[in-house]
C-alpha cells in the first residue's frame, strides 16, 4: 500500500522517513522523560528463562571483570546533569489531546498529548483459536510457540508511524493465556509489519498484564518462549551482511537479556559445562517425549504436529492450548525452569565463556545508555545479537579485521549487532596474558556501547542516508570518549587510554577540509571515497566535544542526549539543524562556536592537513594536491583565490625556493570583499614542520606571516565560519588575496666621493619591477652599532649623502662600517606606513690601514698656457700634506695639498693592486685625466711613511707618453704625530 506525506500528499518510499518533496518529518520520535539517575550496576534478575535455554544469566566476570568499587560522586552528578538549565528542543506538537481506548476486551492502548498525528479511531481484532494455529502452521519458530494474536488498526498506511510511541496493555487472562503460563516461561510481542518483517517489540509483564511501547499499527503475536536445550535452524537466514548469508541448517543457541537484546551464538561454540547441560536437556527432553512432542523441527512444529494427530484435525487448536498449558504446570518442567532461573547455574554451566563476557558487555551498555542515565530513548525494537568470530562463523572482513563489533542496518529490517567473539582473550596466563584480557574486555565494552548507540541513531532514520553518515559516526566517537571516562572512573574499565582501542580519528583530522555538517558542500572529490564521510565523522567528534565544553548552555552530560533528541525531529538529515538548534537556535552560534575552534593551536587537525598538503602522503592525501603555490625570487608574488565553503578549513601550500643562505619574509593582504574583511573568514600560516605555530592575517593591509630562513614549504589556512554559502552558490565561490615573497636583497653599490658616499641598489628585485615596493630603506651602521637610516622612493634609489653625517670621516682605524638596505611595501592604500622586508645581505668596510696626516717635501710642477705659449712652473712645496682616510683592507681615501682645503680639490679613492703593490686610482677628475699612486711603508725609527705621485693630464692617451702632465706632485712624507 502506497503512503503518502500528511504534510504535503506526495508518495512516500516504503521505508522514507522524510518526504522528499517538503522536506518534513514523516514521523516524529518521543522525547526521553528525566528519571533519577542510577549508577551503572548489576541487576537482580535480568532475564526470563526461555524454553530453550535460550537464557543466560548476566554475573560477574570473574576475576578478570570485576564489581564497580567506585561510584564516583562526581560521575553520578555528572550523568544526572541539571535540566533546569537544559535548552530543550521545540517539540513537534499535533496538539492531540492524551488519550486511553480499549478498541477490544483485554487490549488498551493510551498516549500523551501530541502522540498522534491527527485524531484517530482504534479498533482490534482477535484472532480465533483456529486463526492462531493456521497462522503458527507457517509461521512456527524452533523456540517459541503463539499463544494469541490480534490485529490493531489506527487507520494508518503502510510504513506510516505514531508521532510518539504510544502504550499498549493487554490482560493477558481476557486473551485466553492462563496464569500457569505466564508464570511458567517468558512471554514476547512480536509485531508484524505490513511489509511482512516480524520485529519483537520490548515488553513487560506483571501481574497477568503485558505493557509495551509501539509505533504502528498491524498485526501483534503474543508467543512463549520455551525453555530447552534445541538447535535453532533457520531463524537467521534473513540476516545478511556484506553479502554473507547463513544456511538453513547452521544452528545457534539464543537467549534473550530482559526485553532489550536477543542474543544467538553458533551452537559449536561449547557451554562451560557441556555434562551439566545435558543433564537438565534430558530432562526437558523426557518432559517432552512424555507428551508426545517431537523435538526433532522445534517446539511448536513437534507440538503443532501432535495437536493435529492427537484431535484428528477438527479440534487441533483446543489441543494444543490445553497441553501447553498442562506443560507449564508439570512438575518436572517448574523443577527445570527453577535451574534455569538459577544466575550462578546459568554462569557455571551454560554460558560459553566469551558470550558470557559480552552479555556483560551488553547490559552494562544499556544501563548506561538509556533513561536511568544517559537518556537516550530504547529503541522499540528488541535488538539481535550474534556473536560472531568463533564457533565456525567467520568473522567477515568486510566488518574490519580489527574491529570488535559492527551495528548493521539494513533496508527492510530492524537495526541489530554483530560482536566479534575473536577479539576477546579468555584464560590467558601470566600476568602479560591478564593484562591482554582486560584490554580485550574493556576494548568489547566499549564497542557494546558505541554499536549499541548506533541502534539508538537508526530509530531515528529508518533508511543509512550517505549524507547522516558523518553524524552517526561522530555522535558515535563522542559518546564512546564520554562512556570511556565514565567507566575508567567506577573502574569497569581499568585500561589507559594508550592501550585501549578507540575509534581511531587521530587519523583523520585533515578530514576539517570538507564543510562541516553538509556533505552536499563536498566540492574537493571527497565523494570518491566509499568511507570518507564514515571517517570524517570520527574527526567530526572534536568539533562537537568543543560544542558540549564550551558553547552549550546546559550541563555538559546533557549536550548529546539533547542533539539527538533534536536530530530525532529536525527534517534534516545531515545533522546541520540540529548543531543549530542544541545551541539555541541561531546559526550564529555555530559560526562563533566553529571559529573559536579554529582560532585554537588544534594538534588533533592541523598536522596531518601539513603532511599531506606538503609530502602529499597518507589518507585522502589527493584531496589536498592542487593545492600548491610556487614562490621565489623570480616569482615573489601571487594572488590566491579561495574558497568560502562554510564551515571549513582549506590549506594552501607555499613552494618557497631561496637563494642560498638568504631568508625571506611573507606578507599577505586580504581580498577587499565582504567576506574577507568579517569575522567569517580568518587566514592563517605556519612556517613550522608540524604546523602547530600560526600566524593570524590582519583584517587590513599587509601583515607578516612568516620569517623564512630556507628553501621548504609554508601552509596557509583558509578558516571560513560561515555558515551558508555566498549568494550564487558554489559557481560563485571565492574571492582572493595576494601574497609576496620579499627576499633579503642583495649587498648595495657603495661608492665614495667628494667626502660624500653614494649607495644604491645593485638592480631593481620582481618585486619592485610589480609595483609591490613603494620605498627603499638604506641603513648605514657605525662601528659602535649606532644605525642611520635614510628613505628613497624605489623608483629614485641612488643616495648620496656626507661622511661625517654618519660619523665616516672620524673614523678610528679597525674600526667597521655596514651599508645594507631593505624592501618596503605600503601597509595599505593610500597609507604612508610601511612594512618592510628582511634586512639585506651588508656591504663592510673596514678600517684597518692608518688613518692621519703625513707631511713632507713635495716636487710640485704645473704647466700652464699663456698667449698660446706654455707656461712650466716647477717649485718644492715644503711642508706639503697627505691627507688619509682608510676605508677598508683595499680603499684609501688620499689628498694632498698646501692645506687641507687644498688638498680636498684633489681627494680620490684609491684601491689597492696587488699586481703592484700600491694604492691607485685613475679616472677624470673635472675636465682632467688624474693617476694617483702611493705606497705605505716604515723608515728606520718605525714611523709611518707614504710616498706617492699625483699627476693630471689633458688627455688619457697622454699617461706614460712624450706630453708633459698639466700638474703633478711628488712627495715623500711622514705620518704626524698627535
Amino acid at each position: 500500500m502506497m503512503r503518502y506525506c500528511r504534510h504535503c500528499g506526495k508518495p512516500l518510499e516504503p521505508s522514507a522517513r522524510f518526504c522528499s518533496g517538503c522536506g518534513q518529518s514523516v514521523f516524529a520520535l518521543p522525547i526521553s522523560e528525566s528519571v533519577p539517575v542510577k549508577p551503572v550496576k548489576r541487576r537482580k534478575k535480568w532475564f526470563v528463562p526461555t524454553i530453550a535455554i535460550v537464557v543466560v544469566a548476566c554475573l560477574v566476570l570473574g576475576a578478570v571483570l570485576v564489581w564497580p568499587r567506585v561510584q564516583a560522586a562526581r560521575w553520578t552528578e555528572w550523568l544526572r546533569g541539571s535540566m533546569d538549565e537544559e535548552v530543550m528542543a521545540d517539540r513537534p506538537a499535533s496538539g492531540q489531546p492524551a488519550f486511553l481506548v480499549t478498541p477490544a476486551e483485554g487490549i488498551t492502548v493510551s498516549g500523551e498529548a501530541n502522540a498522534l498525528d491527527k485524531k484517530r479511531r482504534f479498533t482490534a481484532k482477535q484472532m480465533t483459536d483456529q486463526e492462531l494455529f493456521s497462522y503458527s502452521e507457517k509461521n512456527a519458530a524452533d523456540e517459541s510457540v503463539h499463544l494469541a494474536g490480534f490485529t490493531l488498526d489506527a487507520g494508518m498506511k503502510a510504513g506510516e508511524r505514531f508521532d510518539q510511541p504510544v502504550t499498549l496493555t493487554l490482560a493477558l487472562d481476557q486473551l485466553g493465556i492462563p496464569e500457569s503460563i505466564c508464570q511458567s516461561g517468558k512471554l514476547v510481542l512480536t509485531h508484524v509489519r505490513a511489509d511482512g518483517v516480524t520485529e519483537e517489540i520490548p515488553s513487560q509483564v506483571s501481574d497477568g498484564v503485558m505493557t509495551a511501547r509501539i509505533s504502528s499499527n498491524s498485526l501483534f503475536i503474543i508467543k512463549g518462549v520455551t525453555s530447552g536445550v534445541v538447535a535453532i535452524r533457520g531463524i537467521l537466514v534473513r540476516r545478511k551482511f556484506f553479502g554473507f548469508t547463513f544456511k538453513h541448517d547452521t544452528i545457534f543457541r539464543s537467549f534473550n537479556l530482559g526485553s532489550t537484546y536477543k542474543v544467538y551464538w553458533p551452537a559449536a561454540m561449547p557451554p562451560a559445562d557441556p555434562t551439566e547441560v545435558d543433564r537438565i536437556a534430558q530432562r526437558l527432553d523426557a518432559v517432552y517425549a512424555s507428551y508426545g512432542i517431537d523435538m526433532t523441527k522445534g517446539f511448536e512444529q513437534g507440538i503443532n504436529a501432535l495437536s493435529v494427530k492427537k484431535s484428528g484435525g477438527w479440534d487441533a487448536a483446543n489441543y494444543k492450548k490445553s497441553l501447553i498449558e498442562t506443560i507449564s504446570k508439570d512438575p518436572e518442567y517448574k523443577a527445570c525452569m527453577d535451574i534455569l532461573e538459577d544466575q550462578e547455574w546459568v554462569r557455571k554451566h551454560f554460558l560459553p565463556a566469551k558470550v558470557a563476557v559480552i552479555i556483560d558487555c551488553l547490559e552494562l551498555a544499556e544501563e548506561y545508555l538509556f533513561e536511568a542515565n544517559r537518556g537516550f530513548r530504547r529503541p522499540t525494537h528488541v535488538i539481535d545479537v550474534l556473536v560472531a568470530g568463533d564457533g565456525g562463523i567467520d568473522w567477515p572482513e568486510q566488518h574490519g579485521r580489527d574491529s570488535f563489533g559492527a551495528a548493521v542496518n539494513e533496508v527492510g529490517l530492524n537495526p541489530y549487532l554483530h560482536l566479534n567473539a575473536n577479539k576477546l582473550i579468555i584464560d590467558a596466563l601470566g600476568t602479560s596474558g591478564q593484562q591482554l584480557a582486560v584490554i580485550s574486555e574493556d576494548n568489547m565494552l566499549l564497542t557494546a556501547v558505541h554499536e549499541l548507540f548506533h541502534i539508538v541513531q537508526s530509530n531515528m532514520v529508518t533508511i543509512d542516508y550517505k549524507d547522516r553518515r558523518w553524524f552517526s559516526e561522530a555522535t558515535a566517537v563522542m559518546l564512546e570518549r564520554e562512556a570511556y571516562e565514565y567507566f575508567k572512573a567506577t573502574e569497569w574499565i581499568r585500561t589507559g587510554e594508550q592501550e585501549i582501542s578507540f575509534t581511531p580519528r587521530d587519523r583523520y583530522g585533515m578530514c576539517y577540509l570538507s564543510s562541516y555538517a553538509s556533505p552536499s558542500h563536498w566540492v574537493s572529490g571527497e565523494r570518491s571515497f566509499d568511507d570518507y564521510d564514515m571517517h570524517y565523522g570520527y574527526a567530526a567528534a572534536y568539533f562537537l566535544e568543543y560544542l558540549r565544553d564550551n558553547a552549550y548552555r546546559g550541563q555538559s552530560n546533557r549536550f548529546l542526549p539533547d542533539l539527538m533528541m533534536r536530530y530525532g525531529y529536525a527534517s534534516d538529515t545531515t545533522g546541520y539543524s540540529s548543531l543549530v538548534s542544541v545551541l539555541g537556535g541561531a546559526p550564529a552560534n555555530v559560526s562563533k562556536a566553529y571559529r573559536d575552534f579554529m582560532a585554537q593551536p588544534r594538534p588533533e587537525i592541523i598536522p596531518l592537513m601539513v603532511r599531506r598538503t606538503v609530502k602529499g602522503t597518507g589518507d585522502y592525501a589527493s584531496l589536498f594536491s592542487s593545492r600548491s603555490v610556487p614562490l621565489s625570487r623570480e616569482t615573489p608574488f601571487r594572488d590566491i583565490e579561495t574558497r568560502y565553503l562554510p564551515l571549513s578549513l582549506t590549506p594552501h601550500l607555499l613552494n618557497i625556493t631561496l637563494p642560498a643562505e638568504r631568508n625571506a619574509r611573507l606578507l599577505v593582504q586580504l581580498g577587499s570583499d565582504a567576506m574577507q574583511q568579517s569575522d567569517w573568514f580568518q587566514l592563517t600560516a605556519s612556517c613550522d614542520a608540524d604546523g602547530t605555530n600560526r600566524k593570524t592575517a590582519d583584517r587590513q593591509g599587509y601583515s607578516v606571516l612568516g620569517e623564512i630562513s630556507q628553501s621548504g614549504p609554508v601552509v596557509l589556512f583558509e578558516a571560513c565560519s560561515n555558515v551558508t554559502l555566498p549568494s550564487g552558490g558554489l559557481n560563485a565561490l571565492g574571492g582572493g588575496y595576494t601574497v609576496l615573497l620579499l627576499v633579503q636583497p642583495e649587498k648595495p653599490v657603495v661608492s665614495f666621493k667628494d667626502e660624500r658616499i653614494i649607495i644604491d641598489v645593485p638592480g631593481k628585485s620582481a618585486l619592485a619591477k610589480a609595483g609591490h615596493v613603494h620605498q627603499v630603506q638604506y641603513t648605514v651602521v657605525e662601528p659602535d652599532g649606532t644605525a642611520h637610516q635614510f628613505r628613497v622612493p624605489v623608483d629614485k634609489t641612488k643616495l648620496a649623502i656626507d661622511e661625517m653625517e654618519v660619523n665616516f670621516n672620524t673614523t678610528e682605524p679597525g674600526a667597521t662600517f655596514k651599508f645594507f638596505y631593505t624592501e618596503l611595501v605600503r601597509q595599505d592604500k593610500g597609507k604612508e606606513s610601511f612594512v618592510s622586508g628582511p634586512d639585506g645581505i651588508a656591504a663592510e668596510y673596514s678600517v684597518n690601514m692608518p688613518t692621519g696626516i703625513f707631511a713632507g717635501p713635495a716636487h710640485w710642477q704645473t704647466l700652464k698656457y699663456k698667449d698660446d705659449k706654455a707656461v712650466y712652473s716647477a717649485d718644492l712645496i715644503d711642508p706639503c700634506y697627505v691627507y688619509v682616510t682608510a676605508l677598508d683592507d683595499d680603499q684609501l681615501r688620499i689628498s694632498i695639498g698646501r692645506s687641507e682645503a687644498d688638498a680636498a680639490s684633489r681627494a680620490q679613492v684609491c684601491v689597492y693592486d696587488d699586481e703592484y703593490g700600491l694604492y691607485s686610482f685613475y679616472d677624470w677628475v673635472d675636465d682632467r685625466y688624474a693617476c694617483y699612486e702611493f705606497m705605505f711603508s716604515h723608515n728606520e725609527a718605525g714611523e709611518n711613511m707614504v710616498e706617492g705621485t699625483v699627476i693630471f693630464y689633458a688627455e688619457k692617451e697622454h699617461v706614460n707618453s712624450i706630453f708633459t702632465p698639466l700638474e703633478s706632485f711628488k712627495i715623500y712624507a711622514t705620518e704626524l704625530r698627535r
